[in-house]
């Protein structure tokens, strides 16, 4: 489990746009990734990481299904 300045860390990497170097500092080298099928579109998503010490092993995103009825 990361500790919570490496969760601030990493969220920090991620909103500042760097996701080069987010995969390259906080992925493990065999990790895996996976997006529910259809294109993002302008609306929330939701990542479930499972994370082994400091490193993110595995990774879902998950988008809303309820976006375009709004």
């Amino acid at each position: 489990m990361p500790t919570q300045a490496s969760v601030g860390a990493f969220i920090a990497q991620v909103a500042s746009g760097d996701h080069g170097g987010t995969i390259a500092d906080w992925y493990a080298d065999d990790a895996t990734t996976r997006e529910n099928e259809g294109a993002k579109r302008g609306f929330e998503e939701i990542a479930w990481q499972t994370w082994k010490g400091e490193e993110i092993r595995r990774e879902v995103f998950s988008y809303d299904p309820a976006w375009r009825k709004r």
